[in-house]
């Protein structure tokens, strides 16, 4: 079913281009879908490990490892707004990061402070689900 909500071909046809499609129903499966929130969870544990001690360091890394440039300052300043919210929520609500970090198979790093790491996977989970995450890149 993902692979039809992407525009992938049935696998009894060969295609030499696929048709590049970003729709709502697509955004949905990325936010949803426990592979991609799994992958957002990972992508999340790597910023906090490998992206530096800053916020700014830490988005920057997410930004460019999900869409492959550094942000503009306005997507900084969005995403740092985002990321502070997020961070509130899940500090003020730690079962609901909890219940996040049980969203796959792999295991979470339990080094890592719990309400910031989920609240790096849900941002990373958002650009994941940007048109130049999904169609450009």
């Amino acid at each position: 079913l993902n692979m039809q909500v992407f525009d992938a071909p049935s696998r009894e046809v060969c295609v030499l281009k696929r048709p590049s499609t970003n729709t709502p129903l697509a955004a949905l499966v990325l936010m949803n879908d426990p592979t991609f929130v799994e992958a957002a969870r990972k992508l999340a544990e790597r910023v906090l490990r490998d992206g530096g001690q800053t916020t700014n360091s830490r988005i920057g890394l997410m930004h460019r490892l999900v869409c492959g440039r550094n942000p503009t300052e306005h997507e900084m300043e969005l995403l740092t707004n985002t990321l502070n919210d997020l961070l509130t929520d899940y500090r003020a609500e730690p079962k609901a990061a909890t219940e996040l970090m049980k969203v796959g198979e792999s295991a979470h790093d339990t080094s890592l402070d719990l309400p910031e790491l989920a609240a790096y996977a849900s941002l990373v989970n958002a650009v994941f689900c940007t048109d130049e995450a999904i169609t450009r890149n």
